[in-house]
């Protein structure tokens, strides 16, 4: 099973993963830069690959972001990392704040190996919400 970082975060943070030997690629890596979300979702959910990401408005059934249907449709695995990966510790957004990418960097740093762990003893993996403190707690099981 390896872990597909979204758009969200940084290849980086991927790719230091990796180097440590952990089972993580990055999105831009496997589908390339610009890849749509009703593309590469399917061929994730195929794979048995496990997508993580921050964006939680992806659940949804509807709106722009909105792809319950094909995450349901292709069981597609999601985690969804803590909301403090969307703003840096002042409240700025991600986006904005270049020095986001450390904090999230240490943040995996720190809870990585436990994340994973975790989800290796889900059965049923579906979608997942990890926490602050990079606790696993199921939001969806198949």
């Amino acid at each position: 099973m390896t872990y597909i970082f979204d758009e969200h975060l940084s290849p980086y943070i991927a790719s230091l993963l990796k180097q440590l030997g952990a089972d993580v690629s990055h999105l831009f890596d496997k589908f390339g830069s610009g890849a749509q979300d009703e593309d590469f979702l399917p061929k994730i959910g195929q794979s048995g690959d496990v997508l993580v990401t921050y964006d939680n408005a992806m659940r949804r059934y509807t709106g722009k972001h909105g792809h319950g249907a094909i995450l349901h449709a292709y069981k597609v695995k999601v985690l969804f990392l803590p909301k403090s990966f969307q703003t840096h510790p002042s409240g700025i957004p991600a986006s904005t704040y270049p020095s986001v990418s450390w904090a999230q960097c240490v943040w995996m740093l720190r809870y990585w190996h436990e994340v994973d762990r975790n989800v290796s003893q889900i059965k049923r993996l579906f979608l997942v919400r990890i926490t602050d403190r990079g606790k696993v707690e199921i939001i969806e099981g198949i």
